[in-house]
């Protein structure tokens, strides 16, 4: 179900439709490219815990993208943002010998908005 919605959401940025990926590997090189192609170099996946609990290949799949396309590979960069809100998950992802262990930039936790800053967005 996320492969769909994550083919559908690429598609409408994109402006054509993608088709439907079998597996994450192929959903995310295909949208790695078709978003470079256009010349943006931003992926963000929201919820990524309830992601991983359906697919937990998923923390390897984007590493081995980003061995493959990530800065000592010579391509244009990227980046991908990962965002969840089970603290627990968000904050292994990086520990230990998790696969994406040494790849992240940046590790922010961010708290609620104040409710004005919330309603001016």
């Amino acid at each position: 179900m996320a492969l769909g919605r994550f083919s559908v959401a690429l598609g409408n940025r994109l402006g054509f439709q993608v088709g439907r990926f079998s597996d994450w590997v192929s959903a995310l090189d295909t949208g790695v490219e078709g978003l470079a192609r256009a010349g943006v170099r931003l992926l963000v996946l929201d919820e990524f815990p309830y992601l991983v609990a359906n697919s937990p290949e998923l923390p390897s799949v984007i590493q081995a993208l980003y061995d493959r396309r990530g800065p000592a590979s010579g391509t244009l960069p990227f980046r991908i943002i990962l965002c969840g809100s089970s603290i627990s998950v968000m904050s292994t992802l990086l520990s230990g010998n998790q696969a994406l262990r040494g790849r992240a930039v940046i590790d922010m936790r961010m708290g609620p908005f104040p409710y004005r800053d919330a309603a001016a967005y």
